[in-house]
Order: C-alpha cells, then sequence, then structure tokens
C-alpha cells in the first residue's frame, strides 16, 4: 500500500495530506448533504463578498445551522481551529467559514460554502454526533491504512487499484515509483504494451471502477439502488475519458502508431502548425493597414465612409474577401475532404432554448414525412455522439421520441442515413446490442432493420486507433436539394442537454446545409471505404442551387482524427481571436491545453496576441460544481489560473482577460455548461462541436463560422445572462486556492487521485 505518514502527514494516493487539507476535507464531509462540493477555498484573506459582522441567528438558521450550538459541533471539523462564520452578501443560500489556527504563524483558512439546489437548508439536518464521530474516525484510519474505506489495507480504495493493475500486469513498484518520484517511464511502457494488446478501454475501465465503485456517490456516501445506476454512467464517462487522455498522450508522444505505420505529429509540430496558420491571419492587420481593434472581417472605415456619403451600401462592399480566403484556407481539412468556402444568402436562427429546439426538430422532420408521403424523395443526415435511450434515466424521453419519429419517416419512404459514435453506443444495452456485426436489439437496431435506413457506427479500429470517437452533431434534411435545412450545435439526444444542462443549437437554411451535407459525406464516405463497405459510399451527389434564405454569410467544415489530421477545427476555435473586434468572447465547457506537453501553447499564444492588441478576451466555462467529468475539474481550474497569470505578467498588455465560471441552479440549464459557441462585438459568431482539449486529437468535430450582426446580437444577449450568472475572475489567485480546494477534496478518494496524479492531463 502507499506510505503510511510523510513526517507528521498521512500519505492517501501518493499525497502528503497538510493540516490545512484535513480541516477542509473533514468539514466537507460532513455538509455534502447540504452544500456544493467541493467548498471553494478563498484563500487566507477575508473575501469582498463576506459580510462585515458575524452571522446573525436568523441568518445561521436560513443555512441550516443552530445558533445555540458551536459551529464546530455542527460542522464536524477537527480540533486545532477557531471556527466563525460570515454571511454572504450576494447570495442567500451561501455562507463563508473562517478557521483559524490555534497555533501563532500559521494562516486562517476561508471557504465559501453553497446550498445544493433544491435542498432546503432549513428544513435540512445538520450532520448528527455519530456522523462526525464517523468522519473523525475515518481520518484517524487515513494515518494507519492510506486510505478511508476499511479495517486492513486490502479493502482500501488503493488496495483495489493495485489489484486491478495487477490484472493487466502493472507491477506494484511501477505504480509506487510513479506516485513517490513522478518518474511515469515505467507506467508509460505499461500502458503501451496494454494499448498494444487492444486492453486500454478495458484497462480504464476496470481502474476507474476500482477507484469508485459504482456502490458509492462522487462524496463517498452509500448510493441507493437509482443512484447506482446513475454512477454506472458516470464511471463510464470517467473511463472513456481516461481511456482518450492516455491514448492521446501515447500518440502524441509517438510511443504507438496506427496499424500501417503512420505516426501522429508530436505536439510541437502540431503546435507550430496550428500557430503559424493564425500567425498568418494575424499578419493580415500590418499588410492592410488596419488597427488593432477593428474586426478583421470588414472595413469599418469604408463603413464609415460609405454611411458619412449617404450612399446605401450591401455587406459585400465592405467585407473582406482576401481574409475570408485565407480564413477557409486555414479551416480546410486533410487531403482528399471538401474544400470550405464561405456562402452568401443563409437564414441561421440561435436556438438556446432546449424545448423549442427538440420541437423544431421534430417539425422538420413531420415536414420530410409529408413530403415522403406525396410520393416526393427526401433524405435525413443525422449525426450524433449518442442517441439516448434511457440511461441514464430521462424523465423527457427524448431518445425514444426521437426514435419513433425517425421510424415514422423511414416507413414513409423517407432515406435515412444515421451516425452514432460506437464506444458509447455500444455501452447502452438500451440503444444498441449487436451480434455477428449486426443490430439486433435496443432502440437503433429497430431503425436499422427498416430498408430505407443505413446505420454507421463511427470508429477507426481498422486504423488502429480504437479511441477515436464521432463528436460531431448535425441533422440535415434533404441536404442536396433547394430547400436543405440542418440543425447544428452541441446537443445529444437525452433531456440532460435540451432541460438540465445548458446548451445551443443552430437553425440553417440555405448553401450552409448544403455545406453541411457535404462535410457529413465525407466523413460517411470515409468510414465506408474503412471499414469495407462500398454500398455506403455516396458517389457524386447532384446538388440543386438553392435560393437565398437570408443574409447571413457562413462556412460549414468539419476534421477527422488521424495522422494527417490538420487540426482545422483547434485552429478555427482559436481564430475568432484573430478575426474579432475589440471584445472576444469563447463559451467552452472545457478549458484545457489542446496540445499537451507542446512547449508553445497555441490557445495560450492567440489571446496574448488579442491581449497586446488592446482587446477583451472572455472565457466562459464550468465551475467545480457544473463540471460533468470530475477527474479534469481541477486541471480547468489550474489551466484558467495559469492563463491569468500568463497574460497578466505581461509587460506590453493593453486589454485584459476574464474568465467566467458557471454556477450551479435550480431547473432549466442550471447544470453543465455543454455550449461551445464563440462571437465578438460586431458580426463573428462560430459554432463547434469541438472542446477545447486534447480529445480533439481523437475526435471527427464540425465547425459552423458565421458573419451576421442580428446572428451576433442574439448570441450576445444569451452570453450575457450566462455571465451574470457566472463568477468572475481577472487575477489567478481565487482560482489556484479553489484548485487547492479541488485537490483537497479528491484526497477522499485516494485511488482516483492517484489515477489523476499517474495520468494526468497535463499542463
Amino acid at each position: 500500500m502507499a506510505e503510511q505518514t510523510h513526517g507528521n502527514n498521512p500519505i492517501i494516493g501518493g499525497h502528503a495530506v497538510t493540516t490545512n487539507e484535513t480541516a477542509q476535507l473533514m468539514v466537507g464531509m460532513n455538509m455534502a448533504d447540504r452544500f456544493v462540493m467541493p467548498p471553494q477555498n478563498m484563500g487566507s484573506t477575508k473575501p469582498a463578498d463576506a459580510a462585515g459582522g458575524l452571522m446573525q441567528k436568523d441568518a445561521f438558521k436560513a443555512i441550516g445551522l443552530d445558533p445555540s450550538h458551536t459551529l464546530r459541533d455542527q460542522l464536524g471539523g477537527p480540533k486545532g481551529f477557531d471556527y466563525t462564520v460570515f454571511a454572504s452578501k450576494s447570495n442567500p443560500k451561501a455562507f463563508y467559514l473562517e478557521m483559524k489556527p490555534d497555533l501563532p504563524g500559521q494562516s486562517a483558512i476561508w471557504l465559501k460554502f453553497t446550498g445544493k439546489p433544491g435542498v432546503n437548508l432549513e428544513t435540512a439536518k445538520p450532520p448528527s454526533a455519530e456522523q462526525i464521530q464517523k468522519t473523525q474516525a475515518a481520518m484517524d484510519k487515513v494515518s494507519r491504512y492510506g486510505d478511508f474505506d476499511a479495517t486492513n489495507p486490502a479493502d482500501t480504495s488503493m488496495g483495489r487499484l493495485y489489484a486491478a493493475m495487477q490484472a493487466y500486469a502493472v507491477e506494484p513498484s511501477h505504480l509506487d515509483i510513479a506516485l513517490r518520484t513522478g518518474d511515469r517511464k515505467l507506467i508509460g511502457a505499461d500502458m503501451v504494451r496494454i494499448n498494444n494488446a487492444g486492453q486500454l478501454p478495458a484497462f480504464c475501465d476496470s481502474v476507474v471502477n476500482a477507484a469508485l465503485p459504482i456502490t458509492k456517490n462522487q462524496d463517498a456516501s452509500v448510493a441507493s439502488p437509482e443512484q447506482i445506476e446513475v454512477n454506472k454512467v458516470r464511471n463510464e464517462m470517467m473511463g472513456d475519458n481516461l481511456h482518450a487522455t492516455i491514448l492521446s498522450e501515447l500518440l502524441l508522444n509517438q510511443k504507438v502508431s496506427t496499424k500501417d505505420g503512420q505516426f501522429y505529429k508530436t505536439p510541437n509540430q502540431v503546435a507550430t502548425d496550428v500557430n503559424f496558420k493564425l500567425l498568418k491571419l494575424n499578419a493580415l492587420r500590418k499588410t492592410l493597414q488596419l488597427t488593432d481593434l477593428e474586426p478583421l472581417y470588414y472595413s469599418e472605415t469604408k463603413q464609415q465612409a460609405l454611411f458619412n456619403k449617404g450612399v446605401a451600401y450591401k455587406r459585400d462592399d465592405i467585407i473582406r474577401q482576401d481574409v475570408l480566403a485565407l480564413f477557409a484556407d486555414c479551416v480546410t481539412p486533410e487531403d482528399g475532404l471538401s474544400k470550405p468556402e464561405f456562402t452568401w444568402g443563409n437564414s441561421v436562427e440561435f436556438m438556446p432554448e432546449g424545448g423549442a429546439a427538440f420541437q423544431e426538430r421534430l417539425l422538420q422532420i413531420d415536414g420530410l414525412i409529408a413530403q415522403a408521403t406525396a410520393g416526393q424523395k427526401v433524405t435525413y443526415d443525422y449525426t450524433i455522439w449518442k442517441h439516448y435511450a434511457n440511461k441514464p434515466v430521462d424523465e423527457h424521453q427524448l431518445g425514444p421520441k426521437l426514435a419513433k419519429k425517425l421510424l415514422e419517416l423511414a416507413n414513409a419512404g423517407g432515406d435515412i442515413h444515421m451516425t452514432v459514435d460506437r464506444t458509447v453506443a455500444f455501452r447502452d444495452p438500451g440503444v444498441v446490442i449487436m451480434s455477428q456485426g449486426k443490430a439486433v436489439a435496443g432502440l437503433l437496431a429497430e431503425l436499422a432493420a427498416n430498408p430505407n435506413v443505413k446505420l454507421c457506427f463511427f470508429n477507426n479500429d481498422e486504423r488502429g486507433t480504437s479511441g477515436d470517437a464521432n463528436h460531431s452533431k448535425s441533422a440535415v434534411c434533404n441536404g442536396y436539394s433547394s430547400e436543405a435545412t440542418a440543425i447544428v450545435g452541441g446537443r445529444n439526444i437525452h433531456g440532460d442537454y435540451f432541460f438540465g444542462w445548458l446548451d445551443t443549437e443552430f437553425n440553417v437554411k440555405g448553401k450552409l446545409a448544403q455545406s453541411i451535407q457535404r462535410a457529413q459525406d465525407d466523413m460517411w464516405n470515409q468510414q465506408a471505404n474503412l471499414h469495407g463497405q462500398p454500398d455506403f459510399i455516396r458517389s457524386k451527389p447532384v446538388y440543386v442551387e438553392p435560393s437565398k434564405q437570408g443574409d447571413v454569410i457562413a462556412l460549414a467544415t468539419h476534421d477527422m482524427p488521424g495522422p494527417t489530421s490538420h487540426f482545422n477545427g483547434l485552429i478555427g476555435l482559436l481564430a475568432g481571436l484573430e478575426m474579432s473586434g475589440f471584445e472576444c468572447t469563447m463559451v467552452q465547457a472545457y478549458v484545457l491545453p489542446p496540445v499537451p506537453n507542446a512547449s508553445v501553447d497555441p490557445t495560450l499564444e492567440a489571446i496574448k496576441r488579442a491581449v497586446r492588441q488592446g482587446k477583451i478576451v472572455n472565457i466562459v466555462t464550468n465551475s467545480p460544481q457544473t463540471i460533468d467529468t470530475p477527474q479534469i475539474s481541477s486541471a480547468i481550474v489550474k489551466y484558467a489560473a495559469h492563463l491569468l497569470d500568463e497574460v497578466n505578467n505581461m509587460p506590453d498588455a493593453k486589454g485584459s482577460l476574464r474568465i467566467y465560471m458557471k454556477r450551479k441552479w435550480d431547473g432549466i440549464g442550471g447544470g453543465t455548461l455543454h455550449a461551445k459557441v464563440s462571437f465578438d462585438n460586431r458580426w463573428y459568431v462560430s459554432d463547434t462541436s469541438n472542446n477545447l482539449h486534447a480529445n480533439g486529437f481523437l475526435q471527427h468535430e464540425g465547425q459552423r463560422y458565421y458573419l451576421d450582426d442580428e446572428l451576433n446580437d442574439a448570441v450576445r444577449s444569451w452570453c450575457k445572462t450566462l455571465m451574470d450568472k457566472s463568477d468572475v475572475y481577472a487575477t489567478a489567485a481565487q482560482l489556484k486556492s479553489m484548485a487547492e480546494a479541488i485537490d483537497a477534496a479528491n484526497i477522499a478518494n485516494p485511488a482516483l487521485n492517484a489515477l489523476i496524479k499517474l495520468f494526468p492531463y497535463q499542463l
């Protein structure tokens, strides 16, 4: 097992636990039933949001504390600290706890606790004396066993982790060396061997289930039968994320190749290529003699001159065609795939409200059903990461509803091409059960049995990169006709994405919808060729020219994972910083280094260039309370702090960087932020399926770029509301404290903490 002590501190999962971490951890474990975990670590000084005086009796009751009992008795914290509580000025369901050490010379700890959505704090019971005693007993065990949950080493979570790894011939000494010294060479060689044997996905599932059994919730409480089903999904997601983390590191460091011997570019090669194309865009400012704060894509000077003359002008009069041509070149996917170009005359409707967006999807299919019933040829090209059945439970039953509607379309004679990601679909028997390469049961099997439906399970197994996935999301109606329409965005088909989480979609009509169809044809044909399915290949489809649908100028493209990828999705994601006017905002579910271990970070470099020009850069992302992948929440916070540190230390900065982290709230959109959109303060908007992290190396993604003032206004207005419901950080100090609190909370699960240390999302 792990070491017992380091000086006077216990070792948990390779981490020497400090006194402050012990204090935070004990209080957090006892407060988890009522308050969002982990508490925010606010540092050692009193936060500005903390009320001036001590909390009054009525305020104590409002947050579920009894003013007649001592705080330590109610919070269950350790001895050696003086406990004081202050109200939050901004949130009546939150409070601040100051933990002042008894020993002189030690700094105080300030923690912010926020009530869980849906919990009535006034009636919620504080931890019992028995629970507090149990927490203390668990902490006492730590010093003896390096874990919380057993009375002998073999039954601890670390013991389970060692056993899970030994099943794959990973020597315990390899684990110990990596945890004690940080030297990951031996464990890295184990991962190469396991991957080459085709066992990496199973290995990741095994170690995640050892670290966090489905019978336990994330806060280590015992799970109910209903929670166990949710925890199964949680562990599958964590296993997939761990697999992507390990595989992307192996590929990018050229430790493994594809079956035909091709290697991915190294991190430095990728970062150099991405940065080079962004610099080409940036250089146009000097070539075109623009100010730093003008939008790159149209001439404000010419616009003003025409306005002053009272001349009626069109967008084409002020658009910079050379800029759009270079941008299109930058976001062009690998050779052999369609070259994207900007199209004119499109209609684009922003759909942030999930219920209305799902109804629009059904209405469009109803329109196709009516056409097919009347004898017209109709097509529906539907690509998704996962079309859920009921795992996790979906009270809205969106997966079955959409499947039923698609079956109606197929029975009416409509041609349906459907692509789902193989890995996530095969995990859920309610979605599909395969036998001898055919779908025999599950929600998708009934669809696939219809002769008018062609179902593709996206994977690149034959190429040798079994971790590759389809993450793109689009639904194209009659994509070859003059009436082509498409719905694109970030939502998968489950109620969480439309109601519980915060996400967006765009309803597209015109040439842009046909461009989305072309991108899907590229992906479909790549998969058909790879898997030896010539009858699936779409050869030379005929596109009928659409009439003008609106005034939006737009481009659609996509990028494929693999050794020959241009990484154009990442380039496009960052290109908004070069294209924008004086303010650029990126809304991203995950904000992490997209090219881990590169000597140059293209995200940071693009932000620095924007800030040197005097731009305001906003990044809106998840907080630790809203993230749906708990093992990377610390990495998100640390990377945000790193970005702020780097930008704020620039001697030539004229602008600024601000990080917004979404709060959790009750009701629609209160959970995870899943949207991936960017925009400036003029016309520019982008929406992608790309997250800003290294999983992009393993995923097929789709991207759209729009130029339109009205669409920009709609997206900006939506984001303004989101930013008002987020906490903003302009310096790194609070984020660093937050990361410390997350790391301290991870100590509650030693095996999970060890996995994070063994296979980190590297900064």
